[in-house]
């Protein structure tokens, strides 16, 4: 696959997104939050990073632990990420609703990395 270069430059910051579905295992989540937001990952005083996350719907998540992850953006987030990164669920074993599947292989046809 082809991927797209980092935008860390004039053109703003790489755009990585978390997939949350139902049940996201909170600590799967924390960890991708902490590197694509931390005050290490600048260059020059800008973030080369721009982190947020989406959900099969926009609104909220509730994780694993019972809390409340807010303001997801929906599906189309995927589309203008540069990196998806998606935590584990509570239903792993099953596979992910259809519009779900849809919007990462529209992501993984826009270049964006796994």
């Amino acid at each position: 696959m082809r991927h797209r270069r980092h935008r860390n430059g004039p053109t703003g910051p790489h755009r990585a997104v978390a997939l949350c579905l139902p049940q996201v295992v909170a600590f799967d989540l924390a960890a991708p939050a902490e590197v694509f937001s931390s005050n290490a990952a600048r260059r020059q005083g800008r973030p080369l990073y721009e982190f947020s996350v989406c959900a099969p719907g926009p609104g909220s998540v509730i994780s694993t632990t019972g809390f409340e992850i807010g303001r997801c953006a929906g599906l189309e987030a995927l589309e203008r990420a540069e990196t998806v990164v998606v935590p584990a669920y509570g239903t792993v074993l099953e596979p992910p609703p259809d519009p779900v599947l849809d919007g990462l292989r529209r992501a993984a046809r826009a270049r964006a990395r796994p």
